[in-house]
């Protein structure tokens, strides 16, 4: 070989790792990328984590509410005429539908009075519910007071609240109501010590964090039509729960689809970028995935009119898959068009390196917001 061929080989080699070389222009590129990334995240995480939170905050504050109201206007004199003691018992729940806002109660419903015109086991009805059957178990004078005890099957009806689930807790009640007589003739007396839940009367994947009994009064607006536009004032017994799935179990199966797809994405960073057809068909079939998993969670919930948690995080699982779309368009123009394999290479790095940690964080940050505390 020449002296000239020589030197030409050593100065093409030495072309190729000088343009194999990372400017700092290009890293302060790189730099802005990476920044840029962490910015869309955690303006995206910051907008949910307040959102979620103040669903929360309404929730609690309008249980506040009603446990108030609840507790003023459910206190009644002792052995006063009229008072008849009720309770009730829940011994199995089954068929809950989020889409349908109902589930079915087996319960027992029991009454205790003095006297013999208020008979308030034949005009009981559920306010939330459709009685489907009732039978009488057990009747009889205790005490010197009247006994009745029924069986019941309802299918009730709760208007399940979708913005935080699966880790919101829920409120399920059975409202009992005399179909007959007015508070002043017949109000009911809750009987805290008989009443409660079956430990086995729960779905698996739902436990009890609370119940409680008590009596209230309400006002009926169909009174509105008696003489002098009166309304007529009802005594009422509630039975109410509070339940939660079990939300981390929930929040998996529901999303192992997504989680799968943006890792099958991700993955792809490590794919050189001479690889064009793997670089693009394995995140585009991602994308196809998680928005399938998109219409399988969206067929589970009812329609609101503001963003959820499951929308949220369907919603930053498609943004990354997206992102990596993004993020592979330029990489393999960084390694086809302008031949810098090694500068290709190191972005995918810091493209993943920054990727995988944000995804991770806004989908514990997302959940923890929308925790009942």
């Amino acid at each position: 070989m020449t002296t000239e061929g020589i030197a030409g080989a050593g100065s093409g080699a030495g072309g190729r790792a000088l343009k194999d070389s990372i400017s700092g222009r290009e890293r302060w590129l790189m730099a802005i990328w990476a920044a840029g990334l962490i910015l869309i995240y955690v303006i995206g995480g910051g907008f949910g984590v307040r959102q979620l939170s103040g669903y929360r905050n309404q929730t609690e504050a309008r249980r506040h509410a009603w446990l108030e109201a609840a507790s003023v206007h459910g206190a009644t004199a002792e052995n006063a005429p009229g008072n008849v003691t009720a309770g009730v018992y829940i011994r199995h729940v089954r068929d809950f539908s989020l889409k349908d806002a109902g589930w079915t109660a087996d319960f027992d419903v029991w009454f205790r009075w003095s006297g013999e015109t208020l008979h308030p086991g034949e005009n009981f009805e559920l306010v939330n519910g459709d009685i489907q059957s009732r039978e009488r178990i057990e009747s009889g004078v205790r005490d010197g007071e009247n006994y009745e005890r029924y069986h019941v099957t309802a299918r009730m009806t709760t208007e399940f609240d979708p913005s935080r689930f699966p880790f919101a807790d829920e409120g399920l009640a059975v409202e009992i109501q005399d179909s007959r007589h007015e508070a002043a003739t017949l109000r009911f007396v809750a009987d805290d010590a008989g009443s409660g839940l079956d430990p086995d009367g729960l779905p698996r994947l739902v436990r009890l964090k609370r119940s409680f009994v008590v009596a209230t009064t309400h006002r009926d607006d169909l009174g509105a039509a008696a003489p002098g536009g009166a309304r007529s004032v009802r005594s009422r017994l509630v039975f109410a729960m509070l339940v939660a799935p079990l939300s981390v179990s929930v929040y998996w199966m529901m999303f192992q689809a997504l989680f799968a797809s943006v890792a099958v994405a991700l993955v792809t960073l490590f794919v050189l970028a001479t690889y064009d057809n793997t670089r693009f068909t394995l995140p585009v079939g991602a994308f196809f995935a998680a928005v399938a998993n998109n219409v399988f969670v969206g067929a589970m919930l009812p329609h609101v009119d503001r963003v959820t948690l499951t929308g949220m995080v369907n919603t930053v699982g498609l943004s990354t898959i997206f992102l990596v779309l993004v993020q592979s368009t330029i990489s393999l123009h960084m390694a086809g068009t302008c031949g810098r394999a090694r500068l290709a290479r190191v972005f995918d790095i810091v493209s993943f390196a920054v990727l995988l940690p944000c995804f991770v964080c806004i989908n514990l940050a997302l959940p923890w917001a929308a925790m009942s505390r």
